[in-house]
């Protein structure tokens, strides 16, 4: 019985791990049609508030950006046109799976947006600074209906430090860990002084 309560717990600590260090892409909004080579992410970010103040009349925006484009900064983009090239360019790297239509990304600068576009459209991802997460065309369909494989994946780095649009502050993952551990350490003493006191 104690051998299985304790491989229960490892496999709760790890599952938690495993979703702390995955949970970092907090908010989506799009997708748009077109392609985001041709606005900045400032531009995005109004069309976006537009829209929202348009499907919620009289209601606050979600989020403040700022007054200027320089605010936000491109890291770099992985483009799709030459497969051999596709997937790093010594800043931004990314994994795929088979079908191409989603993976893993990794930066050596913190990331606070990246766009997905795939087929006709894009999406934008907030990512709180990150320097590593997933990445999806989830969300996007082509013109048969079917989610699209990845044309390209811009990051970014900036926005005067505003919130997210929709997101809220978000526990640093260390902390998040932290915070588990201790939680699991008091429930698995307060178990093993519930048996010694019951036996």
């Amino acid at each position: 019985m104690k051998s299985k309560t304790i491989a229960i717990g490892i496999a709760a600590f790890l599952l938690t791990f495993f979703l702390a260090l995955n949970a970092n892409a907090t908010y989506i909004f799009g997708p748009f049609s077109g392609n985001d080579s041709n606005q900045d992410l400032y531009s995005i970010f109004q069309t976006y508030l537009e829209d929202y103040a348009l499907d919620n009349p009289g209601a606050d925006l979600p989020f403040d950006i700022a007054n200027s484009s320089d605010d936000f900064n491109e890291i770099t983009k992985i483009n799709n046109g030459n497969q051999s090239t596709f997937g790093d360019d010594g800043v931004f790297s990314i994994t795929r799976e088979a079908d191409n239509k989603s993976g893993m990304w990794e930066s050596n600068s913190p990331v606070d947006f990246i766009v997905i576009k795939a087929s006709n459209n894009f999406l934008v991802y907030s990512v709180d600074g990150s320097t590593s997460g997933v990445w999806s065309t989830e969300g996007i369909e082509n013109n048969g209906g079917q989610q699209p494989a990845l044309s390209h994946i811009t990051a970014y780095s900036g926005g005067g430090g505003n919130t997210p649009p929709g997101g809220g502050a978000q526990v640093p993952e260390p902390a998040t860990i932290f915070l588990l551990g201790s939680g699991l350490l008091g429930l698995f003493g307060f178990r093993k002084k519930f048996w010694k006191s019951k036996n």
